[in-house]
């Protein structure tokens, strides 16, 4: 039976079309490994999204989350609202037109936006809201609380949730980031939330998970009286956990690392944005940490990317947006299909 690996994107290589600043010999090699040559067609998607509710009206999703299933089927969730979640999903594949699947009611004191949407599996996401995280159906619309605690972003591997998550001390403003796991198939996940890298110096960063057993995290906002570490990502062999922050492996340092994504073949991509670092996402060598190219397919100024990939399914979305007025727009491209 063929394999077939979704690892290479067709990015842009052309750095003058890129608008990249210039690339030595290490980075037209690592560029090579982004398949080279073709430019990237980009679809783009206005938010906010109108869905429709079940019974002929329509929703409006601002500021979506992306997913995708592992046919490529799109699910959304709402990423800014006053009272609750709308979960939809695209009806038929391919479409761009979106279904309400399910409702995560607003809690009282509850910060009531999605933080993170994670894909289970064709019938299930796994959905972040900021300080609770729930289990959704996307067949039964089922809503379940899996946990009352803080988070940001996070990556699933099996049945183990890793997200990151963090506290601010508003009297001298320092912020203290974490990440964290959670067995969401436990009777009580609550019970089996563990912290896992400590004392980050700065505001909860992306995360992302290598082939080998490696976290990726970064500090998404640094303590400048100490020193700044915007940007900054570290390794953590899964292995040698729980670790401080100060014990993890040095990486890259791009961005905000806001938003982390890992395609495989050794290629993560890197978005978020802070001071004038800012209007693009990054393809990185993951075995170097080295920029392989810069992307922005937006055309406005000053976008700060939130990144979702699905490599089985062989797509990409790199998504802005206005939280103010809920407007924005969802880029997507395909990935390259290789042949093993």
């Amino acid at each position: 039976m063929r394999r077939v690996s979704w690892a290479r994107l067709w990015l842009i290589v052309a750095l003058v079309c890129m608008g990249c600043s210039s690339s030595d010999g290490d980075d037209a090699a690592g560029l090579a490994l982004l398949g080279g040559g073709e430019d990237l067609t980009w679809e783009e998607i206005a938010t906010p999204l109108a869905a429709t509710d079940g019974e002929g009206g329509q929703v409006s999703i601002g500021a979506p989350l992306v997913a995708f299933l592992p046919d490529g089927t799109m699910v959304v969730v709402e990423g800014d609202s006053d009272a609750e979640i709308e979960v939809a999903c695209e009806m038929p594949r391919g479409s761009r037109e979106f279904e309400v699947i399910a409702t995560i009611e607003g809690t009282a004191g509850s910060w009531n936006y999605a933080s993170f949407v994670e894909v289970y599996d064709s019938a299930e996401v796994i959905v972040g809201t900021g300080d609770r995280i729930y289990r959704v159906g996307l067949q039964s619309g089922a809503v379940g609380l899996l946990a009352e605690t803080l988070n940001f972003d996070a990556v699933l591997a099996g049945d183990n949730l890793y997200f990151t998550w963090g506290t601010c001390d508003y009297t001298t403003w320092l912020y203290t980031g974490y990440v964290s796991s959670i067995d969401i198939d436990a009777a009580s996940p609550q019970d089996t939330i563990s912290d896992l890298v400590t004392g980050i110096p700065g505001a909860s960063g992306g995360i992302c998970l290598d082939d080998s057993g490696n976290i990726f995290t970064g500090n998404g906002y640094s303590n400048y009286d100490i020193d700044d570490q915007t940007g900054l990502i570290k390794a953590f062999s899964c292995a040698s956990l729980p670790q401080a922050w100060v014990d993890g492996d040095n990486f890259a340092d791009v961005l905000s690392a806001g938003s982390l994504t890992w395609l495989g073949e050794g290629i993560m991509l890197a978005g978020g944005g802070a001071g004038q670092d800012i209007d693009y996402f990054a393809a990185l060598d993951a075995t170097t940490g080295n920029v392989l190219g810069e992307f922005d397919p937006d055309p406005k100024e000053g976008s700060y990317y939130r990144l979702s990939a699905n490599s089985q399914a062989g797509l990409l979305a790199a998504a802005v947006w206005d939280y103010t007025s809920s407007t924005g727009t969802i880029f997507l491209t395909a990935l390259e299909a290789i042949d093993q």
